[in-house]
């Protein structure tokens, strides 16, 4: 899993600095149906992402933490929050899922 979030960060660019990106320049709302700037574009209704107007392949996983951290973009997220909502509620206590 670590390998998919590496690939993840490296295909779409830093997620932090999307979020930022995000943060400064649009308002997040949960049921917001795209989010693009100048080099990124992810439209949350057919789950496609581009990064310099090219498709980005990901994982089912890689786009539910890309989706999150683009509508949260505003908040700090807990292990505890990403693994539940990415992964589900029976998730919660397997940190080692995910590594910050």
């Amino acid at each position: 899993m670590t390998e998919q979030i590496e690939r993840l960060m490296s295909q779409a660019g830093n997620l932090r600095s999307l979020g930022a990106v995000a943060q400064r320049h649009a308002k997040l709302a949960p049921d917001m149906a795209a989010f693009q700037n100048s080099h990124r574009e992810v439209d949350m209704v057919t789950r496609v992402v581009k990064v310099l107007g090219k498709p980005v392949k990901l994982t089912a996983t890689e786009y539910a933490l890309l989706r999150l951290f683009v509508r949260r973009a505003a908040r700090v997220l807990t292990h505890r929050q990403i693994l539940n909502k990415v992964w589900g509620p029976a998730y919660v206590g397997q940190t080692h899922y995910l590594r910050v």
